[in-house]
């Protein structure tokens, strides 16, 4: 999206001819940061080129502006598969994974629903590249609030990160006080492309202890915990998740892996499992896990 607008602007005198590549041909492509890319182009804009790199069945948008030199490799190659990934411009399913979410941002300007077992829901609203705000349910009820700043480096380095409070804040407001029973940072790092991306995170929790036992000795108790989320869309319809979860100070985390059905352009649902693990060991990484907990998620993206 920063690409499109830095370019439309410098475009904005200056009308040229913009379709250069042949849809289906292999290239090698060569870029100014100094990486080689090769395989079939999969789409043509004027301002980028998305490219297919066949044997991962992944794909690349490389902006114009990057491009140093490029040659015809020969061979023309199908790209009407029905297990290849049709060239999207924009892929609204990979923003979020199972619990969380990557550093991406959804569209610019859309709004959209997750939501947990239908328990536990999400309703999120992104204003632009740069900002997403989100209310967290349960049942419907609102508990939390959530603001997030992104941060795209380029096309396949993305950060962000964000705060979240969670409690009893609208009947709070109502009451001239908000009884907070858990405040959160967050900062993440995405790297890869909108179909093919893993994320690094790192938590820091505050826990208002008298919120839950008004005896408690002390008020307020701190710890960090970490994330890590994987994204790989396998196919139009496909695609699958999985996200860890850890709390150093217990040793206990969570891990998950979900497949998801693509059942509309801004809609899907995911099917998985859930394990809460206990770490034994940390030097020899001895993993005591327990029960495996089935999952269930939906999301559908308004507009």
């Amino acid at each position: 999206m920063l690409f499109y607008s830095v370019l439309n602007a410098q475009d904005t005198d200056v009308k040229r001819q913009w379709s250069e590549f042949t849809l289906g041909q292999c290239y090698e492509i060569k870029t100014r940061m100094g990486t080689t890319h090769k395989g079939q182009v999969l789409y043509e804009n004027q301002n980028s080129i998305i490219l297919e790199n066949k044997p991962l069945y992944d794909s690349l948008i490389i902006p114009k502006m990057d491009l140093v030199s490029y040659t015809n490799c020969g061979g023309k190659t199908q790209t009407n598969s029905s297990n290849l990934i049709k060239p999207d411009a924009f892929n609204a399913h990979s923003a979020h994974l199972l619990f969380g979410r990557s550093a991406r941002t959804e569209k610019t300007g859309s709004a959209y629903y997750t939501s947990h077992y239908f328990l536990s829901d999400n309703f999120g609203f992104t204003p632009s590249p740069y900002f997403s705000a989100d209310v967290d349910c349960f049942l419907f009820v609102p508990y939390g609030l959530t603001g997030t700043g992104h941060y795209p480096i380029n096309s396949e380095l993305h950060l962000s990160g964000g705060a979240s409070v969670y409690g009893n804040i609208f009947q709070g407001l109502s009451q001239n006080g908000i009884e907070l029973f858990l405040v959160t940072v967050q900062s993440k790092i995405t790297i890869g492309n909108q179909n093919n991306h893993i994320t690094f995170g790192l938590y820091g929790g505050g826990l208002n202890l008298e919120a839950l036992d008004s005896s408690a000795s002390r008020t307020l108790f701190w710890f960090p915990f970490g994330y890590m989320g994987y994204y790989k869309k396998m196919h139009e319809r496909f695609s699958i998740c999985a996200e860890a979860w850890y709390l150093p100070a217990l040793q206990v985390g969570m891990g998950g892996v979900g497949f998801r059905y693509h059942s509309g352009k801004y809609k899907d649902w995911t099917f998985g499992f859930l394990n809460p693990f206990e770490l034994e060991n940390v030097a020899q990484l001895k993993f005591k896990t327990s029960v495996v907990i089935p999952y269930i998620g939906y999301k559908y993206i308004l507009n």
